[in-house]
């Protein structure tokens, strides 16, 4: 909310000489994508047309759709438990199809950081089997396992 209300904050009088701001609107739609918003307004004394957005844009920030996807992986749940959960909320909430989009969006980030921590643990792993002298007679390191036998 802080967004929105420092870009209503920001609106100037937009007209010079008629003296309208953001107080001579009326809301002529609004639009949803998933969870963000998007609110246009019309002046009253200019007919000027001002767009306002739920969401910051700012690259620093993570898109309130995909976070929502992001928070459903963390949580183990999925589309149909967030849609019943909005629902229970009386909060509009995204199509299957925008959830699809994320989630792949965000499966392919995941399995590229998966693949990134496996090779790190790798080069670590065979970094301490030579420091350790677990090598097999054909100088490939070995890395023990063990198990508490359970």
């Amino acid at each position: 909310m802080k967004h929105v209300f420092f870009q209503i904050q920001n609106e100037q009088c937009h007209t010079p000489g008629l003296g309208c701001s953001f107080m001579n609107v009326e809301l002529i739609n609004e639009i949803t994508k998933g969870f963000a918003t998007k609110w246009i307004f019309k002046c009253k004394m200019c007919n000027l047309l001002t767009t306002l957005e739920s969401e910051n844009n700012d690259l620093n920030c993570i898109p309130i759709n995909k976070a929502i996807v992001n928070g459903t992986y963390a949580i183990g749940i999925g589309y149909t438990q967030l849609a019943e959960f909005s629902a229970s909320l009386d909060v509009p909430y995204m199509a299957p199809s925008t959830y699809i989009k994320y989630s792949e969006e965000i499966s392919m980030h995941m399995e590229t950081t998966a693949w990134s921590v496996m090779e790190l643990a790798g080069i670590e792993e065979k970094k301490l089997a030579f420091e350790a002298g677990d090598i097999d007679s054909d100088g490939i390191p070995i890395c023990p396992v063990v198990a508490d036998g359970q």
